[in-house]
């Protein structure tokens, strides 16, 4: 956290709530894909989420801003939330 501050120039709150932002990207990821695994493909639906993950990945180092970082972690999260609704046991 020590070297996002100082590649953002920012403080402690705002690196805190990046990683909020990815907690709280979990929460809609999941709930939208845990109905939608029973219906469409879950290999699909798995390879769409770490996917999504490493987009946000790849950015989340080359973002100039602390809002961009901010997002970056939450599109992380989303896609973790995607794909670990999969590995859930539904039969």
């Amino acid at each position: 956290m020590v070297s996002m501050e100082l590649l953002l120039g920012t403080d402690t709150i705002t690196i805190s709530w990046a990683m909020t932002a990815m907690a709280l990207g979990k929460i809609p990821g999941t709930l939208v894909t845990g109905p939608l695994y029973r219906r469409l493909n879950k290999e699909l639906l798995f390879a769409m989420g770490c996917t999504l993950s490493g987009l946000g990945m790849a950015t989340a180092p080359w973002s100039g801003h602390p809002a961009g970082y901010i997002v970056s972690l939450a599109v992380i999260g989303a896609g973790n939330g995607l794909y670990q609704a999969g590995t859930i046991k539904n039969d």
